[in-house]
């Protein structure tokens, strides 16, 4: 068995100077111009609008329309947030409501009972997918 000497055996806690985390506001991360960046996330939310209005007109469930109401207003709420940026920073919040969106669009078509309905979920989803990249993008975030 290899021995050592016993002042080896002391452990010395390596100390590293390390700079100090500096938190950068987003839009100084990922300059937008968000004016001309953001029409195509503008366009998929309206058509989002168009297809949540028809499923809300063929629904058989009069249950389900606080469900559609709240998510029209998560994506109104989202298209208020885009027009209203501003800068990056602004524009980064779209991205959790077009989350929220999501979500409440699973749920609804999870419980749809009409598979004839189904293309208009698709749609909103495919349009949140949109706005979604769209954000992305203007953010200096896409693939």
């Amino acid at each position: 068995m290899l021995r050592t000497p016993a002042s080896s055996a002391r452990t010395v806690p390596h100390q590293v100077d390390e700079p100090p985390i500096v938190h950068h506001p987003i839009d100084m991360l990922y300059p937008v111009t968000v004016a001309t960046d953001l029409g195509p996330a503008r366009s998929a939310l309206k058509d989002c609008g168009v297809a949540l209005a028809k499923l809300d007109e063929t629904c058989c469930i009069p249950v389900r329309s606080p469900c559609m109401r709240e998510l029209g207003d998560t994506l109104r709420g989202a298209a208020a947030t885009l027009d209203g940026a501003a800068d990056a920073s602004t524009t980064g919040i779209v991205l959790t409501t077009l989350e929220d969106a999501g979500a409440q669009v699973g749920r609804l078509q999870v419980g749809c009972c009409a598979p004839d309905r189904i293309p208009l979920f698709a749609r909103i989803l495919e349009g949140l997918t949109t706005a979604q990249l769209a954000v992305n993008k203007a953010l200096g975030q896409a693939h």
